[in-house]
């Protein structure tokens, strides 16, 4: 009888026990229903944003800042990498490096060298042979003899004319270090120009130089 009688008292207590595991898992069930119909609708929703979007053949950059600052704000705040007032700095950096880079070929409205005027061909061809001359004039080509190098170098030369018209972003691939370090020297002391234009808005421009010259052996 005694026996009979611990017997049902343990039962009771694993049942007591085995209650709140149930609500959990109920609770569990239920949020994560919850959450699967929170993504579902979250993905409704962007599903037919980006359709909106794609009917549109371009978006202005008052359009792309805001998409650019919805998603931003809408990420936990522990994947956004940098939190805080320089997370911010940093993200408007890289909004304003990426939204609106075109390449100088393709832009509507080339960027101008100061001095060039006329159509926008005119202003293109004006604008590279320029900047080619205030290069070709400030390029140190002794440093290719100091390295010892010698015969044709070609030095690939990336900028960007931004939204004010300045260059920045330099970047350089050459044969030796200090040829990299002396094209984004002088590519860097090029003069302010006007800005390149993009559905009549100022817009980073993308531009490529090839620096070429021949080392007599």
């Amino acid at each position: 009888m005694l026996q009979k009688t611990n017997s049902k008292k343990i039962f009771q207590l694993k049942y007591l026990l085995l209650i709140p595991a149930v609500c959990a898992m109920l609770f569990y069930t239920s949020c994560s229903s919850e959450k699967e119909n929170v993504e579902d609708n979250l993905a409704d929703r962007i599903a037919n944003l980006s359709a909106e979007i794609s009917t549109k053949e371009t978006l202005t950059q008052a359009e792309k800042d805001a998409l650019v600052t919805l998603i931003y704000n809408n990420f936990p705040e522990g994947t956004k990498g940098i939190s805080g007032e320089k997370g911010k700095l940093l993200y408007e950096e890289w909004q304003t490096e990426n939204l609106s880079d075109v390449p100088f070929a393709k832009i509507q409205k080339v960027p101008a060298y100061p001095g060039c005027e006329g159509s926008n061909e005119e202003v293109k061809k004006c604008t590279s042979k320029l900047i080619q001359t205030f290069v070709g004039e400030n390029f140190n080509t002794k440093l290719a003899n100091e390295v010892n190098l010698s015969g044709r170098q070609r030095i690939s030369v990336q900028f960007k004319i931004d939204r004010t018209g300045s260059v920045i972003d330099v970047k350089a691939r050459a044969a030796h270090p200090s040829l990299e370090a002396e094209a984004i020297r002088v590519v860097s002391t090029l003069p302010k120009m006007t800005p390149g234009e993009e559905n009549g808005e100022p817009v980073n421009v993308i531009y490529a130089l090839p620096i070429i010259f021949q080392i007599d052996e």
